[in-house]
């Protein structure tokens, strides 16, 4: 009987030993699982293409400048800005649509693009960008009132827009953006993380060849 104890105190020592490797294995294979999950996630988004404007040109600060310096209370000014939209990302992208809104005023106004419509599907390979810049006037000249609201800071100038765009994989993604004048640099600035960011869409198209 002594015998058949010690035999049985080992025995169930032992399947105690195995289920406790076993449910550490379990565990470790789980966790090495998510890991790989995670950085297959993160691996294909550095991957996805990243559109994002560059801009090029503005006549913004020579027309605050020249506002300022008048007189005539009558006088005003119609700034332009032009960008051009570059793919950042590692992998082509098929660009389809640009739409951008240039004004002065409180940024969650509605303002719509009077020239904004579909383009023609154009490949963007990486870092590559177009070749032609996009214009924008703002939407209504500015006054001596807007330059007051400006200096005082109730008011912003602001190019906010949005670009659609689909992946190798014929995913459809959104690209939102929004710069706003920085009176003290003289230039545009991002403005908001949450105005800038990136979605993916629920439809998906075609392959790109």
């Amino acid at each position: 009987w002594i015998f058949v104890s010690l035999f049985a105190f080992f025995g169930c020592g032992q399947l105690v030993l195995l289920l406790y490797q076993s449910n550490v294995i379990g565990k470790t294979l789980t966790a090495t699982k998510r890991s790989v999950d995670s950085a297959e996630r993160t691996a294909a988004e550095f991957e996805t293409p990243f559109l994002f404007p560059v801009l090029v040109s503005s006549s913004v600060a020579e027309d605050l400048h020249s506002l300022a310096g008048q007189e005539n209370p009558e006088r005003t000014a119609s700034p332009r800005v032009s960008f051009k939209i570059k793919n950042f990302g590692r992998t082509p992208a098929l660009l389809q649509r640009a739409s951008a809104v240039f004004f002065v005023g409180e940024l969650e106004e509605a303002h719509n693009d009077a020239v904004s419509g579909r383009l023609p599907e154009l490949m963007l390979e990486p870092l590559g960008s177009l070749t032609a810049p996009l214009e924008r006037e703002m939407d209504q000249a500015m006054d001596q009132p807007a330059l007051e609201k400006l200096k005082s800071q109730s008011a912003r100038i602001y190019l906010r827009g949005r670009i659609t765009f689909l992946d190798v994989l014929g995913n459809r993604y959104e690209q939102i953006f929004c710069f706003t004048w920085d009176l003290e640099t003289g230039g545009f600035i991002p403005w908001g993380p949450h105005r800038n960011r990136r979605k993916r869409l629920s439809s998906k198209r075609r392959r790109l060849s």
